[in-house]
């Protein structure tokens, strides 16, 4: 009996404490980020045969991972903030700190795509590629 109210009570407590809809958005972001993430196997693959279209590849992948980290954030900050009453403010102001360099560092790598690949020696590196094949 005792381990059957505990077992409620810890339901009850994850019903409160993730928004609704929570379920909906994690499987979407997560079906998402598998997809990205195949983008940019292939991407890698495309560079490493010195193929032009990794290029391409390597500016959507940048560009929808960025999506995906601001969607991964959104999401975390609707969990903290149901998740508010169980923690004390120490607690809430570790959680934005560890949020924002969560965010800081999802967002490096997809940044630093879009700069390398954006610059003009790179392109027409790249673009001289497809010329030779």
């Amino acid at each position: 009996m005792a381990i059957n109210a505990a077992n409620q009570r810890s339901q009850e407590m994850l019903r409160e404490m993730y928004p609704d809809g929570y379920a909906s958005l994690a499987t979407v972001h997560s079906l998402l980020a598998i997809v990205v993430g195949a983008l940019l196997l292939t991407a890698g693959i495309l560079l490493l045969k010195k193929r032009s279209i990794a290029r391409t590849l390597h500016l959507v992948y940048a560009i929808a991972n960025i999506g995906l980290v601001i969607l991964n954030f959104i999401i975390m900050i609707q969990v903290q903030s149901s998740m508010a009453q169980y923690g004390s403010p120490a607690m809430q102001a570790g959680w934005k700190v560890g949020f924002v360099i969560g965010l800081l560092i999802g967002l490096s790598y997809p940044i630093f795509l879009l700069a390398w690949f954006l610059r003009p020696k790179i392109a027409t590196t790249m673009r001289e590629w497809q010329q030779k094949q």
